[in-house]
């Protein structure tokens, strides 16, 4: 267990009550950072390189507790511990850990004096070599840090049954237990509904969609819980067809693939900055024709971004429609582009004002159908309009791809071919998935 979840334990009477009765928690996966092999073997040179304790870098235990120590150092008062971030904010991940291993340490001799978090300047632009001094901020943490350490000696020695109100937090490892009853189809379901709204409804006892006042809905919700209700498919014809009708031929399908590395390894990027690396393009000249493929997908030691702009102007025309879905990262995307390379600045601003969302007949509602289950996302509107639609095998999700690319780093040949594969074919898939939505709207207008 991390220290993150034991720390929720530790606040947590019931969590406390249930792992006592040797209920184990639910296992969740800890994700690693974005951060290039070479460039985290060069953070921990550097991080590193101070003397420090022997107990540095290692897993300190007392009695049935452990957590991994960072940097200790020794000053004129005592000891100090340095943790490094790959967050762009000082305590959200390190706030836990750290008075845990400051609760650890001080039992196994050591008075820590001052506690230090060295977090990443999201401001920072890479320009030549990394400049490490600009890319991390050190931060005092040490107040905060003592303010959590109370709270893990209280709960360690006082086992009062005094609970602690639960936010409703499904990331906690006792959520299946906890929330059993809501486990099914419930509130938690419902789109868009504000998560305080959520807890009070819960506290309530009000389970059921159907239960909710309808004052307290969107007609967006409305439409979700009739849906859900009547397993009916709801379709705004006018609506519908008003978007259908903006969409002008030829009509270019296109999907990014990004990595946001928490370090940059390119020039020009910003930490978490999204590096686009991939993309698919399907294209429809005319109403009846085929469907044409096109992809690029760059080495991971190549900052394939030049290619991707010369590349796109040079498949995309000067006339009709581009389709994404959701569009963000391919309007954002486009946007750098332009104003990396002036060249091609002209051409890439025409394709970006050309985006059409897909997305939005189904965020608007215009279409919904009950097996979306509240989500617009493309993986589950896909399956309602388009059969034999799968993401079963392979990459499943954006993380998934982005992760892969990312083990493309210290994949040796074979395996690394494999994975640009998958790479490809996932990607493939989302923009061929786009025509066939598109021509299903197209047929919803027809038929009614």
């Amino acid at each position: 267990m991390d220290a993150s979840a034991l720390f929720r334990l530790l606040s947590c009477a019931k969590a406390r009550y249930l792992y006592s009765q040797n209920i184990a928690p639910r296992e969740t996966p800890k994700r690693e950072p974005i951060v290039a092999p070479h460039i985290l073997r060069q953070i921990w040179r550097r991080f590193r390189s101070d003397l420090s304790h022997p107990l540095s870098f290692k897993t300190a235990s007392y009695k049935n507790l452990s957590v991994f120590v960072d940097r200790v150092t020794q000053n004129q008062n005592g000891f100090e511990l340095a943790k490094p971030l790959f967050t762009s904010e000082p305590y959200v991940a390190a706030t836990n850990e750290l008075a845990l291993a400051v609760w650890i340490l001080e039992r196994r001799g050591l008075k820590i004096d001052k506690v230090f978090v060295y977090y990443v300047n999201k401001e920072y632009l890479k320009e030549g070599d990394l400049d490490f001094d600009k890319l991390f901020i050190k931060r005092d943490a040490t107040k905060e840090v003592y303010g959590r350490y109370l709270r893990v000696g209280r709960n360690l020695i006082d086992d009062a049954n005094k609970s602690v109100l639960c936010d409703l937090d499904f990331a906690c490892q006792y959520a299946d237990i906890c929330f059993s009853n809501a486990a099914g189809y419930s509130i938690f379901n419902i789109a868009s509904l504000p998560k305080e709204l959520k807890v009070a409804l819960y506290r309530q006892n009000v389970i059921d969609p159907r239960d909710i006042p309808e004052y307290l809905l969107t007609d967006y919700q409305k439409i979700q819980i009739e849906c859900d209700k009547t397993k009916k498919t709801h379709i705004d014809l006018a609506a519908l067809t008003s978007f259908v009708v903006s969409v002008t031929y030829p009509i270019y399908f296109l999907d990014f693939e990004a990595i946001n590395y928490v370090v940059p390894i390119f020039d020009k990027l910003k930490p978490f900055g999204a590096l686009p690396f991939q993309f698919s393009l399907h294209t429809l000249s005319s109403p009846r024709s085929r469907a044409k493929h096109y992809e690029f997908i760059a080495d991971c030691e190549i900052d394939g971004r030049l290619q991707i702009a010369k590349t796109l102007c040079e498949l995309i025309g000067d006339k009709g429609s581009v389709a994404a879905y959701g569009a963000q990262l391919e309007r954002s995307t486009l946007k750098d582009l332009a104003e990396l390379f002036p060249q091609y600045r002209a051409k890439l601003l025409n394709i970006r004002a050309r985006i059409v969302d897909l997305s939005l007949p189904f965020e608007k509602r215009w279409y919904y159908n009950h097996r979306m289950c509240g989500s617009i996302a493309l993986k589950a509107v896909a399956p309602m309009m388009i059969r034999g639609v799968s993401y079963d095998d392979g990459i499943k999700n954006g993380e998934e791809a982005m992760r892969s690319y990312l083990s493309m780093h210290s994949a040796n040949g074979e395996d690394k071919e494999r994975i640009r594969r998958d790479l490809l074919n996932y990607c493939k898939k989302d923009s061929e998935y786009l025509v066939g939505i598109y021509r299903k709207l197209v047929t919803l207008t027809k038929s009614k």
